[in-house]
């Protein structure tokens, strides 16, 4: 191998992809394939616990009901955080914007932010340890966002994450 290429080399491995995504290329891994187990992805978890998570989720919901009535092989499981708990913060949003009753509901309740991440933390980490899934995908920028992503990535569960401009269906809006 001469200089220049070593020299390319050296600046691609110095320019990899963020910690949070440890492939070197992107392309290395088809679509809807999991990087780790060479399968096709199985399942997600959709987390939501927060009033702005239950509207980011619902389209979402639905794209997933209409790629398997398309024949589609994805699965999901809703699991609601326990973020906002009561039926006045929670499950109205449910109801009004048609997503169904959570798979699994962790039920931290109330705290302070440090208690409620920690209790995140913890009960999300048990249901990966019970059934792991293929996919972590969070919305927002709430505390179960953040809680579930890093609990996650610790169990080497990769992590995706959806923000604005989902609801006004303008791609070019930050």
């Amino acid at each position: 191998m001469n200089e220049t290429n070593q020299s390319n080399q050296s600046v691609l491995a110095r320019h990899s992809l963020s910690p949070l995504f440890p492939f070197k290329r992107r392309d290395r891994y088809p679509k809807c394939m999991h990087p780790d187990r060479g399968q096709t992805m199985k399942q997600i978890d959709l987390i939501a616990g927060a009033r702005p998570n239950f509207m980011k989720i619902a389209p979402i919901i639905d794209a997933l009901k209409a790629a398997e009535k398309r024949g589609g092989s994805l699965r999901y499981r809703l699991i609601h955080t326990g973020q906002h708990y009561d039926r006045a913060m929670s499950g109205s949003f449910f109801e009004e914007l048609g997503i169904p009753d959570p798979d699994i509901n962790l039920e931290v309740g109330s705290g302070t932010q440090a208690e409620q991440t920690a209790a995140i933390m913890v009960a999300y980490e048990k249901v990966l340890l019970k059934e792991k899934s293929d996919l972590c995908l969070v919305v927002g920028d709430v505390t179960s966002t953040m809680a579930c992503s890093i609990a996650a990535r610790k169990l080497e569960v990769p992590v995706a994450h959806v923000e604005g401009g989902i609801r006004s269906g303008d791609w070019t809006m930050p």
